[in-house]
């Protein structure tokens, strides 16, 4: 039924941040090379895979949250419960990591202010960062509400 299918997009949507993540952390390898930042690459670098490890293992974690949902052996208030726990700590996860990236993101511009080109690409990855995010963030609370309607 349609508990199934949110219950299935979940953990497909989690699966696939939690991989984006592993492989965002491997190629943040790049910015040690990256003469802009001149002494700071390797704190930049540092910084970059450490966010992108923290994500991909809070979204396997997710994933294995979501996955330990079984429709077949619990009741429904059962999985609504664990669906909005899941959920709380989705909000949780983003309330820490987004002013994360926001200071990641003040300190790249702080080290390269000097160049208004890659101070205006930042500007626009962030925008086009954001508008994705949202409607990643929407179409996870649709499943969820999904799942948590009784």
């Amino acid at each position: 039924g349609r508990r199934r299918t949110a219950l299935e997009n979940l953990a497909r949507r989690y699966r696939s941040f939690s991989f984006i993540g592993f492989v965002m952390a491997i190629a943040s390898i790049q910015w040690y090379n990256f003469s802009l930042f001149g002494d700071h690459r390797a704190a930049v670098a540092t910084i970059f895979i450490a966010y992108f490890l923290i994500c991909g293992i809070i979204d396997t974690i997710f994933y294995r949250m979501i996955r330990a949902i079984d429709i077949t052996e619990m009741s429904i208030s059962d999985v609504a419960s664990r669906a909005l726990q899941c959920r709380k700590r989705h909000f949780q996860a983003i309330a820490i990591l987004f002013p994360l990236v926001i200071a990641i993101i003040g300190l790249m511009a702080y080290i390269s202010s000097g160049d208004k080109y890659f101070l205006i690409g930042m500007g626009a990855g962030a925008a086009v960062g954001l508008a994705i995010g949202i409607l990643q963030l929407r179409n996870f609370l649709h499943d969820y509400r999904d799942l948590t309607r009784l």
